[in-house]
């Protein structure tokens, strides 16, 4: 049976890209908060093309959260992520 660890977090991003957290991870769900009145913009560290309204999210298939990056289209905006690690013993 596999061995599964949660791990979550938030962000409070601009519209200057930075890493939404640093967790080892087998996959992150992103979610642009309820809140939002921004774009939230998802992507590398070079580049932010998927944007998300507020409460959208997606899963991406990562090895560290920290390989995701977000900024706004304006102003601010929260991020919120989750994430797990899964092992097989």
């Amino acid at each position: 049976m596999p061995s599964i660890a949660l791990f979550a977090g938030s962000a409070v991003v601009s519209t200057n890209a930075s890493q939404i957290g640093s967790q080892a991870c087998t996959e992150v769900l992103v979610q642009a908060h309820v809140s939002n009145t921004v774009l939230l913009l998802v992507g590398t560290d070079s580049a932010q093309t998927l944007q998300l309204s507020a409460g959208n999210a997606i899963t991406l298939p990562v090895s560290n959260v920290s390989q995701v990056q977000a900024a706004t289209s304006a102003g601010s905006a929260t991020v919120n992520w989750i994430a797990h690690t899964m092992q097989l013993r």
